[in-house]
C-alpha cells in the first residue's frame, strides 16, 4: 500500500528562514531603540521649553488608551514616521495607523529624519 511520510526534507530552508527572521527581528528592535530614544529626548526639549506638553494614557489596546484622553478641540497629535520610510517618504506602522484611525484630532505625520529649521546646522 503505498503512502506518505509525515517527514519532509527542507535542505536547510526552515533554519535559513528562521535565521533571518532573527535578524530582522534584531534591526526591528534596534531601530525601535534608537526612535523611542530619539522621540524621548526631542519631546523632553520640547516640554521644557514651554512649546509642548505630554500625557501618558494606558489601555488594553491603542484605541482604549486614546479614548481614555480628554481631547481639547486646539489639540493635535504629532507623530512621526518610522525610520523605515524611504528618503521622501512616509511610513506608518501599524500604533500610528490605529491612532490616525481612533484620534478624534488632526493627526500630523512628520518625516522621520525631520529637523527643525531652529534646529538645523547651516550645512543642512
Amino acid at each position: 500500500m503505498a503512502g506518505t511520510s509525515g517527514i519532509r526534507r527542507n535542505n536547510g530552508r526552515d533554519a535559513t528562514r528562521n535565521h533571518t527572521a532573527a535578524i530582522n527581528m534584531q534591526v526591528i528592535n534596534e531601530v525601535y531603540s534608537e526612535a523611542t530614544g530619539r522621540l524621548a529626548a526631542e519631546a523632553a526639549d520640547m516640554v521644557s521649553a514651554g512649546t509642548a506638553t505630554t500625557v501618558i494614557a494606558t489601555g488594553r489596546s491603542v484605541t482604549d488608551a486614546l479614548h481614555e484622553l480628554d481631547w481639547r478641540d486646539d489639540e493635535i497629535v504629532l507623530v512621526a514616521s518610522s525610520r523605515l520610510a524611504a528618503h521622501g517618504h512616509l511610513f506608518l506602522g501599524k500604533t500610528a495607523t490605529k491612532m490616525m484611525r481612533t484620534t478624534p484630532v488632526p493627526v500630523v505625520v512628520i518625516p522621520a529624519d525631520y529637523t527643525h529649521p531652529a534646529n538645523r546646522s547651516d550645512s543642512e
